[in-house]
């Protein structure tokens, strides 16, 4: 197999993954159909538009036509044939996507500590500021400081990892 039918699979698995985002985004499309607001405010066209149908006709076309699409996306020079990787790439491969994860999860925390600290700034109406950081709260954030350094490393150092590994390994 080529790249682009790696890629063309992927682009059905986003396909799908579309679809279903539309399907959910339908539920406003009837509810204002049937009853012409939505939660109280007016539902434009274009909202609906962008919310149900855009999604919804996209997601059909990456279903059906999936290789033009990668093979658009792919230039000529890339597309060679796929050479097997060897047991250190696999390797590699595995500890940098673990870094990826981990420290996607990670900056996920963190912008919402981040927002919270944010937030904690500002005072209430009566003037006072609200303790939004318990100490668990607090355990958690240097938790959250960890495992975003965990994963940079992850990322950064997966080869050097990697050889520690297997040379322990032999």
């Amino acid at each position: 197999m080529n790249p682009h039918h790696y890629l063309a699979i992927l682009i059905r698995l986003f396909a799908i993954g579309l679809f279903i985002f539309s399907i959910s985004q339908s539920s406003y499309f009837f509810y204002s159909i049937v009853f012409g607001v939505g939660q109280g405010f007016e539902i434009s066209a274009l909202q609906i538009f962008m919310s149900f149908f855009l999604p919804f006709v996209i997601s059909v076309v990456l279903w059906f036509f999936p290789v033009i699409v990668a093979k658009s996306i792919l230039k000529p020079e890339i597309d060679q044939a796929i050479k097997p990787i060897n047991k250190d790439g696999i390797s590699f491969l595995i500890i940098a996507t673990l870094g990826l994860y981990v420290t996607f999860y990670a900056l996920v925390d963190t912008v919402y500590y981040f927002s919270l600290w944010q937030i904690s700034e500002l005072s209430d109406g009566y003037g006072t500021i609200r303790n939004f950081f318990p100490p668990d709260v607090k355990a958690n954030i240097w938790a959250t400081l960890i495992e975003l350094v965990l994963g940079v490393l992850l990322i950064l150092k997966s080869k050097t990892i990697v050889k520690k590994v297997l040379e322990i390994a032999k």
